[in-house]
């Protein structure tokens, strides 16, 4: 199973490429470019991750009703909360939605992949015991 420390390394690790890619982006376009936006949403992706990955250890150790529960549970949770913040960002902030909604979701689905490559590992595991 994949320890604390690992999984924080591989995710940073993913979260710096896309980060400098988003550097790159704004290098290229300069002043036009949404930066604080983007780096909002991908921010908010990489804290769903964490979240992610808090709750789906914790239902690891559990029965596989409960660790449905957290996931599934999580899943409803973990939107309800980021897309309120969104809100918030985009009302009394005032950031632009586009921008903030798009690096969110591609985020989201890169740090999703490796969400559901971590689970596939741990299934793997199990299979082997």
């Amino acid at each position: 199973m994949m320890s604390l420390r690992e999984f924080l390394f591989k995710s940073l690790v993913v979260l710096i490429a896309l980060l400098g890619l988003v550097l790159l982006v704004y290098w290229r376009w300069g002043s036009s470019f949404p930066l604080k936006e983007v780096l909002s949403g991908v921010g908010l992706a990489y804290n769903n991750l964490l979240l992610a990955f808090v709750l789906v250890r914790w239902g690891l150790s559990r029965s596989v009703r409960q660790f449905m529960i957290s996931v599934m549970g999580g899943m409803f949770f973990r939107i309800l909360l980021h897309f309120s913040l969104m809100f918030i960002l985009i009302g009394p902030f005032e950031f632009k939605a586009v921008p903030l909604f798009s690096s969110f979701i591609v985020s989201y689905f890169l740090f999703m992949a490796f969400e559901v490559s971590f689970i596939h590992r741990w299934a793997l595991l199990l299979e082997e015991k």
